[in-house]
């Protein structure tokens, strides 16, 4: 048997959309639809309010904006969405000044396999009136992840609860679409972090740290906003006596900085 989580989750928009421009709609259409997306497949209770990102929030590196051709190009931040484990206490998810903090430990000790997430999804756009020229461009988001995840498992056999693991894959996700159209390019990572199936089994991992999120080489056409969506996920898996935990005791750190769409000299494929 297979025991899910229900989750709790967390909304933030930024306090300066006008950089969107017309992509501003497809940006709040993205969102609800990520929002929808984590209720129903994390089983979430009713979200907290939406609440506006004040200056301390630099985990999504808001740059000011003199005019729109100071930023030709860059995908401006527009909402995030983050969730965490909600029945089964220990986890949680919380934005600081210097980023988006995972934090906490779960215990299990049940023969029943324990499975859950938590992540964030963050949406960007770039608006027509800050498209660069016509043709193909790649996105590769820079992202930080610093910190450390640990699992361990206890007994198992006669005297336990016999399968006993600790578990966790790091998922990282962006997918781009014309605003308030069809999705023009997808791309998916994973990395397991942990992988522990036998008993009396404990580890650490060091998060990647600076890296860039999977790339997509995508056409700019005139008149097209564009949306972005980045999604980053640990998924893990509990059974017996076992035990997750972010950090030695220190939390993981996200920082995710608005980028720039950069030029693709040949189209992928010729």
């Amino acid at each position: 048997m297979t025991e899910t989580q229900v989750s709790d989750s967390y909304t933030v928009v930024n306090d300066d959309l006008a950089p969107l421009g017309d992509a501003r709609a497809g940006v709040a259409a993205a969102g609800a639809r990520a929002r929808a997306r984590i209720m129903r497949d994390h089983r979430c209770y009713q979200p907290l309010p939406a609440r506006e990102a004040d200056d301390s929030l630099v985990s999504f590196d808001i740059a000011p904006v003199a005019d729109a051709a100071a930023d030709i190009g860059m995908w401006w931040w527009g909402e995030s969405h983050w969730w965490w484990p909600g029945h089964l206490f220990g986890l949680s998810v919380s934005d600081r000044s210097d980023g988006l903090h995972f934090r906490g430990q779960l215990h299990w000790d049940h023969g029943d396999l324990w499975f859950g997430s938590t992540g964030v999804t963050a949406v960007f756009g770039i608006g027509s009136d800050r498209l660069p020229r016509p043709g193909w461009y790649r996105s590769a988001p820079p992202v930080n992840l610093w910190g450390q995840v640990w699992g361990s498992t206890g007994a198992n056999g006669p005297l336990g609860f016999g399968d006993t693991w600790s578990k966790c894959l790091l998922h990282a996700n962006q997918k781009i679409s014309v605003a308030g159209g069809p999705m023009i390019g997808q791309a998916h990572w994973w990395d397991t972090l942990l992988s522990f199936e036998s008993a009396f089994e404990s580890g650490e991992r060091t998060l990647p740290g600076t890296f860039n999120l999977p790339e997509i080489v995508f056409e700019v056409v005139p008149g097209r906003p564009l949306v972005v969506e980045l999604e980053l996920r640990f998924d893990i898996q509990l059974q017996g006596s076992s035990a997750f935990r972010f950090g030695g005791w220190a939390d993981a750190v996200f920082q995710s900085p608005q980028w720039s769409c950069v030029p693709q000299t040949c189209r992928v494929g010729r």
